[in-house]
């Protein structure tokens, strides 16, 4: 998808528990997309390729899906993946989004604090990839910088998702 996604349910109907949007506006979610859990984002699957909270015909990706994109865009891949200009993602940056993925900085939910934070300044983006009981892997994108590294992270915080044609 060449946005967050704004799901409130899965393709099935069910309503997806642990989805938020940013400081609890729902105007925010046309605009920066919802933030979900890693359990939300998986829809209870363990599988790398799973549909999750994707609709029918996409999948979540897996950290070796944004580990290729990466390596194909290169040492910049961060400045490449990003909006352009300061209405998304806070200034100074150098965004070019050259590969059309238009990322913007949507932001996250943190566990442990429940607070929302970095709105323009960072993205993180879910993989299906776990990491440990209580972690999984992400994409992150930085205001500022060009570099797109995966970490990994509590499964409770609520990060951005986007969605890869079957």
């Amino acid at each position: 998808l060449k946005q967050n996604l704004r799901s409130l349910h899965y393709a099935d109907g069910t309503p997806i528990d642990s989805v938020w949007v940013y400081d609890d506006n729902e105007s925010n979610a046309a605009i920066w997309g919802r933030l979900y859990s890693w359990d939300a984002a998986m829809h209870n699957s363990t599988s790398n390729g799973t549909q999750g909270a994707c609709p029918d015909g996409w999948h979540l990706p897996s950290q070796s899906d944004f580990n290729e994109l990466i390596s194909f865009l290169g040492s910049s891949a961060g400045w490449k993946l990003k909006e352009t200009g300061s209405q998304y993602w806070d200034e100074p940056n150098s965004n070019t989004n050259e590969s059309g993925f238009s990322a913007r900085g949507a932001g996250d939910k943190e566990s442990v604090s429940g607070t929302y934070e970095n709105l323009k300044g960072t993205t993180e983006l879910w993989t299906s990839t776990e990491n440990s009981s209580s972690r999984a892997y992400n994409l992150i994108l930085y205001q500022g910088q060009g570099s797109a590294p995966i970490h990994n992270n509590d499964k409770e915080n609520g990060f951005s998702i986007r969605c890869i044609k079957n």
